[in-house]
């Protein structure tokens, strides 16, 4: 069975791990990085389709101090994807924001 992709289901699952993700601290945000975690898991929309949700953890390439935080939501991570991400500097605070 060939459905469309929910870009709105997908924004949805995407800003629950952003909310999710910035509520935590830098020093929480650094230990993730460091230990190389990655962040995956699936969530079943009410259509019947399984999407997939990826959270990374990057140094930003402006700096070797501020983590990039980047999270997507897919059904075929080679094909439509919703992402966002978001910077935060060691005091804590949302780098470009």
């Amino acid at each position: 069975m060939n459905r469309a992709f929910d870009t709105a289901f997908a924004k949805q699952v995407l800003e629950s791990h952003i909310t999710r993700l910035r509520a935590l601290n830098y020093s929480q945000l650094f230990d993730k990085l460091q230990s190389g975690e990655i962040e995956t898991g699936e969530i079943l929309s009410q259509d019947g389709m399984l999407y997939q949700w990826e959270c990374l953890f990057y140094w930003d390439s402006n700096s070797d101090e501020d983590v990039r935080v980047i999270i997507s939501v897919f059904l075929d991570p080679r094909r439509t994807a919703v992402n966002d991400s978001f910077i935060v500097s060691p005091n804590g605070s949302f780098v470009g924001e």
